[in-house]
């Protein structure tokens, strides 16, 4: 329809501006003209030729067209509008005639948007697309416009009509969203659709002046322990504070997007070199530096910076963006709060990334995976009391993999219900085993991810897992990170009590390398505390480490739990945990993790020995 209007108007533009408004045209030659008169007419009767007033076909069309149009003169500014116009715009024509079409920008595209636009018409092409403007009420519309050149006839000859379809898909002040809007409903930044939308742009700007420019895909580190500990309302509210963060940041020239989750893309174009780059790069970081105030609470939290740049890492938007997503990989790798530019081997880390996955889940299918088991020693009785179930992948290709390698990809695909489920199972089947040598004293721990705590029904779940094997709870003592229970929620509580209800003991994995809290070792249903290796493989030759070793075994003796001291590798260490209350250890000094059959092999020959 509106190419049917724009042919029609410029038809009786070009037509007003051969002739005089009260010009003749004629519908066909004299000759024809009069030889079909004297078909019709009466003889001595004379046809009169037709006038047609070309002005006025061109009003009625203007007024008459459920399109909105405005024409302007070469200069840009406005010399004619419709009624449709103005009803869509809010605008009266007064309002408007002489005045920039700039008074309808919305401030939702980059200019590099308006500049091509421009490039487009202003060498006779036409220009079709949609686009974002902003009524007079400044509610914005969103437009299907076509805008085109024509012969103006005057000394500045040259014309733009546009004329638009109103597409009905309106954001209001409040940022509800209908379908197919630009705009994410949480933050209110633009989203994913609107940024790749307008890189296409920047990279066509960048492209036509031989300029830089640079994509940064940004994730929020450990986002997920976040939403764990805090809730996701709470996850929320720092989004949102994050957000306000970005929008003074960025400059007209820039533009920024919620992409995903916790993840947030940037494009920055008129750059001149890496240090540039850098230097954002660096202002962006500055971001984090502060904490995010969450109701009460302060929440620091980093995030991990991916860039790629045109022209050297692609020349397409998917690609650039692609290319900074596994860059932020390669940052997260590093150890997370810092950037890390895109280079053509994260593409191969990627894919092979990718590789891992696939393969993962066949070997899921195919219970590719083994348990190891490593002794735990309680140290006044030398005796093994219990064991850490270990879980190892034994590929069909690649022998033995490390849980180091997959556990992670496991986590983020949701890989890890299912694998979770399988230790479990597997554990309870060597308690079993274990119980039926007679060894009802002797426990296996099993490490549990948040994914799997959190999943609803687990301890239902655990219950049948343990009833189908026929074991007694207590000899099944699950182990968590300090991220899953620091922060407790409701749900945590209520989960670790029936736990505790059932006689299934709680440990505390790798304590004090999280944020270590009194507050939840005291009011949580915690029974054991696992020292990190890292404060035991120095415990010999350096005082502070023993001293940070020693508080933490008097701070659970005080609080009635106990404690593992994990990574023990000599008896001097050994000797020391000893003199200073230890618990229990686990280590290489005893056994490294073994096999299934080896690990009862291993208990017995102890036993034995003892």
């Amino acid at each position: 329809m509106a190419n049917a209007v724009y042919k029609l108007l410029v038809c009786l533009k070009s037509t007003s501006n051969s002739m005089d408004k009260t010009s003749t045209i004629k519908t066909k030659s004299k000759k024809r003209s009069t030889t079909a008169a004297s078909k019709t007419a009466p003889p001595g009767a004379s046809r009169k030729p037709v006038y047609l007033d070309t002005s006025l076909l061109f009003k009625a069309v203007m007024s008459g067209s459920s399109e909105g149009i405005m024409i302007t003169d070469v200069k840009g500014a406005i010399v004619k509008v419709n009624n449709t116009f103005c009803e869509a715009t809010g605008y009266t024509a007064g309002e408007l005639i002489g005045k920039n079409p700039r008074i309808l920008k919305s401030g939702r595209h980059p200019r590099a948007f308006y500049k091509d636009i421009w490039d487009t018409v202003s060498c006779g092409k036409n220009w079709q697309g949609e686009i974002w403007d902003r009524k007079k009420s400044g509610d914005l519309i969103l437009k299907r416009l076509s805008i085109s050149a024509i012969d103006g006839g005057g000394p500045e000859k040259t014309l733009y009509i546009g004329i638009f379809t109103d597409l009905e898909r309106r954001i209001f002040r409040d940022e509800a969203l209908t379908v197919n809007a630009y705009f994410d409903t949480l933050t209110g930044l633009p989203n994913r659709a609107f940024f790749i939308e307008n890189l296409k742009h920047l990279i066509y700007e960048s492209k036509r002046t031989g300029g830089i420019a640079a994509v940064f895909f940004v994730d929020i580190d450990r986002f997920k322990n976040i939403n764990d500990s805090y809730g996701h309302q709470s996850g929320d509210q720092l989004l949102l504070q994050v957000a306000d963060r970005i929008r003074p940041f960025i400059r007209k020239s820039d533009f920024t997007a919620r992409f995903g989750d916790d993840e947030f893309t940037f494009a920055f174009g008129s750059l001149e070199n890496v240090e540039d780059i850098k230097t954002v790069a660096l202002r962006l970081r500055a971001l984090f530096s502060e904490p995010f105030v969450v109701g009460a609470k302060k929440i620091y939290a980093t995030a991990s910076f991916g860039i790629s740049v045109y022209p050297s890492d692609g020349d397409d938007a998917d690609v650039l963006i692609r290319n900074a997503d596994n860059a932020v990989a390669e940052a997260k790798r590093r150890g997370k709060n810092t950037f890390a530019f895109f280079s053509h081997k994260m593409n191969i880390r990627a894919q092979e990334r990718i590789k891992v996955e696939n393969e993962l889940y066949n070997a899921i299918q195919d219970n590719q995976f083994e348990l190891y088991y490593q002794p735990i020693v309680e140290l006044d009785a030398q005796q093994v009391c219990g064991f850490e179930a270990l879980i190892r992948w034994a590929h069909p290709e690649s022998g033995v993999i490390s849980p180091m390698t997959f556990i992670p990809i496991a986590e983020e695909t949701g890989m890890i219900i299912q694998i979770g489920r399988m230790v479990l199972t597997k554990a309870t089947k060597k308690i079993r085993q274990i119980q039926d040598l007679g060894y009802n004293d002797v426990y296996v721990s099993v490490n549990i991810s948040s994914m799997q705590f959190r999943k609803l029904g687990f301890f239902d779940a655990c219950n049948a897992i343990i009833d189908a094997a026929g074991i007694s709870p207590t000899s099944l003592k699950i182990e968590l990170t300090e991220s899953i229970v620091m922060h407790s929620t409701d749900e945590t509580v209520d989960t670790l009590e029936r736990f505790r209800a059932r006689g299934i003991s709680i440990l505390i994995d790798d304590f004090g390398t999280g944020y270590s809290s009194l507050s939840y070792l005291r009011n949580l249903p915690i029974d054991i505390l696992k020292i990190d290796r890292s404060f035991i493989s120095e415990i010999e030759n350096k005082r502070d480490a023993l001293a940070v070793a020693t508080s933490i075994i008097n701070l659970a003796h005080n609080l009635n739990m106990k404690v593992i001291a994990e990574g023990v590798e000599t008896e001097e260490q050994m000797r020391l945990l000893q003199r200073n209350s230890c618990d229990m250890v686990q280590g290489y000094y005893f056994s490294k993790p073994i096999e299934d059959q080896k690990a009862l092999d291993f208990l017995q020959a102890f036993r034995a020995h003892a």
